[in-house]
């Protein structure tokens, strides 16, 4: 079941439903980091109190659990304290979280306390300058020998089975309807790097031949992996007469930009 109909279906219960969902993003990182399930209770917006994470639909289909910090109207948050836009539909509120056997409830008072600890930690100057250095040290490539030893990375086309995998990776970089991800692993070609058998890197070409969707982790940067990937998304797009006509590629992603621009797709 994609996790579009999966919204459809919560919207479609009576309120006091209760049923579990699965966690694809990390937008509410240290406290969901994807992989997990929430527990969620059906709920008019009127429910939600603040503490609460609100389960929501978004316009293309997508859900969203985010932290209640607002009532009359409500207003959500991730949780290093960005705001979501307007347009949301609250469908139900979380009321426990399950990590493998494990089932933990949720309490609204830690929550909040633990968000603006964790929203003031992660947005001061300091703490945001301390992580752009220790980014730039693990993705340079004086450090590359290092990383060699964290595990060799294996290269390969994504097939329809990958989706969950390749959703929880790619939501830390963007948020995309299952709708989209399933058209794109079907229909079009994604090339994914994987280390110990984990997604550490994804790029893709879809029907629109837009070289997109491209992010590597900040420790498997600096290898000449963004190249050697394109390389292998673009002879399988061909093969498949979805010769790229273009890139769009994030400013993040300065090895995808140096390895399109040098190919003449930026």
């Amino acid at each position: 079941m994609s996790a579009d109909a999966l919204g459809e279906i919560l919207k479609a219960q009576p309120e006091g439903k209760v049923m579990w969902i699965s966690v694809r993003g990390r937008s509410m990182r240290p406290v969901l980091t994807g992989g997990e399930s929430l527990k969620v209770k059906r709920c008019s917006a009127s429910a939600v109190k603040r503490g609460e994470i609100a389960v929501m639909l978004r316009a293309d289909g997508v859900l969203i659990s985010h932290l209640v910090v607002g009532t009359g109207p409500v207003r959500t948050e991730s949780f290093d304290g960005k705001p979501d836009a307007d347009g949301l539909e609250v469908l139900g509120r979380a009321i426990a979280v399950r990590r493998g056997a494990l089932v933990m409830p949720l309490p609204r008072l830690p929550l909040l306390v633990l968000q603006r600890v964790w929203r003031l930690a992660t947005r001061s100057a300091i703490s945001q300058a301390a992580y752009g250095t220790a980014g730039a040290v693990v993705a340079s490539p004086h450090t590359s020998g290092l990383r060699t030893l964290l595990g060799k990375i294996e290269i390969d086309v994504l097939g329809p089975e990958a989706l969950k995998e390749f959703a929880i990776a790619l939501s830390r970089y963007e948020t995309l309807s299952a709708t989209h991800l399933e058209t794109l692993l079907r229909d079009g070609v994604v090339v994914g790097a994987r280390r110990r058998g984990r997604l550490v890197g994804c790029v893709a070409i879809g029907t629109d031949k837009v070289l997109s969707h491209a992010f590597i982790q900040r420790r498997a940067q600096g290898l000449g992996l963004e190249a050697v990937m394109i390389d292998r998304v673009i002879r399988e797009a061909t093969a498949r007469q979805l010769d790229p006509a273009g890139a769009a590629v994030d400013a993040s992603q300065p090895g995808f930009i140096a390895a399109a621009q040098g190919i003449g797709l930026c």
